[in-house]
């Protein structure tokens, strides 16, 4: 072996055993304290624990090292983003990538199939439990509006995998409308229509993420104000002219991405809404969302309280337009017994309107208990 090709030789070895020594001296110097995906983090195994010794304290050791291994964030991410490029192949099992990259959440599968069937009894007790809302909330002169923003596979089935085949063409979702429409006088808005007419002209849900985009909110805030019109007329508030601007980026935080341990590295279009001048103010914005409240110049406007999701986060800059005040409560973050309702929030508020907005997937917190 000729000189040149021992430097290189020894170039080459530096290169690996620093590849491979650096970050366990990191490791060792300033141990990484950042989990990934749903881990929890790990603590350092103590030797003694509680005076004793601790029989596991290897087996720990090992467990805190894996987790703690400076960089083993970084690389994990970049394995996955590689097999999923690479290979369309996917890390975790919460995510089912369809067709154009798009992805979607797998627990959602069974209404999309409509292997999730809500049977006639089931049906009677979301009435009975809806009714008894409004009845509770009419002789207190509130009324009561339920919207449910559909699974982006409900809107958008066309990208979903060939090899996912529908048991039949109407899920749970059209089970509920359909009753409800028929044995029922209830507030029920149906965004599916709208969504499905508007979907050819703009992109309405994230192709990375489980909600809809600023577009999407904003045809579901139209129909919602249209139909609170339609059916209290008394309120005469109409919906608001927004213009929607659109980028491509990788810059936006998407729940299913993030699943797949590929945030940052896929590109999606982000909406927003342009030269927005709000008439609204934020009074209380709690910073995980729990509790959210603004209030409009408009004084003559009504009331509202908003029951939500995570769905009703891109509505808030639009329904806030509509009334004097609105407070919107995440109920599953405020550990309410009905998520989706409260009547010490309602008698405290004392609203105009209760709406109530509550994605597909979760369609089955209409059969909590109402007393």
């Amino acid at each position: 072996m000729n000189k040149k090709a021992k430097i290189y030789m020894a170039i080459r070895i530096i290169i690996f055993l620093s590849i491979i020594i650096i970050p366990l001296i990191f490791t060792i110097l300033k141990p990484s304290d950042k989990t990934i995906g749903n881990e929890e983090k790990v603590e350092k195994p103590q030797i003694l624990s509680e005076g004793k010794i601790n029989k596991d304290y290897y087996k720990d050791l090992d467990k805190y090292f894996t987790n703690s291994f400076n960089t083993r964030n970084e690389l994990i991410k970049l394995n996955a983003v590689f097999k999923y490029k690479a290979f369309n192949m996917m890390t975790g099992d919460k995510v089912i990538v369809g067709k154009d990259d798009w992805l979607f959440l797998k627990e959602t599968t069974s209404c999309y199939t409509g292997d999730k069937i809500y049977t006639n009894e089931i049906l009677e007790d979301m009435k009975r439990n809806l009714m008894a809302k409004e009845k509770y909330l009419k002789a207190q002169g509130i009324e009561l509006v339920l919207t449910v923003p559909p699974n982006k596979n409900t809107i958008y089935p066309e990208y979903m995998p060939e090899d996912i085949k529908k048991a039949r063409e109407n899920g749970c979702i059209q089970d509920f409308f359909n009753y409800m429409k028929s044995n029922t006088d209830l507030n029920v808005i149906d965004l599916r229509e709208a969504l499905k007419k508007e979907k050819d002209n703009n992109q309405l849900y994230c192709k990375r993420d489980t909600h809809w985009d600023h577009y999407g909110a904003y045809i579901a805030y139209k129909e919602i104000i249209n139909e609170i019109n339609k059916k209290i007329p008394k309120y005469k508030t109409s919906p608001k002219d927004f213009k929607i601007g659109k980028s491509v980026g990788k810059d936006k935080v998407y729940d299913l991405s993030s699943m797949l341990l590929i945030d940052g590295y896929t590109d999606d279009i982000i909406t927003y809404i342009e030269n927005n001048s709000p008439n609204y103010e934020y009074v209380i914005n709690d910073e995980n969302e729990k509790i959210i409240k603004t209030v409009n110049k408009d004084k003559t406007l009504p009331k509202a309280v908003v029951f939500r999701d995570s769905f009703s986060a891109s509505l808030i800059p639009f329904l806030s337009e509509n009334f004097s005040e609105v407070t919107y409560y995440w109920g599953t973050r405020l550990n309410f017994e009905d998520v989706y309702f409260n009547k010490q929030v309602i008698e405290e508020n004392k609203p105009d309107v209760v709406i109530v907005e509550m994605v597909e997937r979760y369609m089955d917190n209409m059969n909590l208990y109402f007393e």
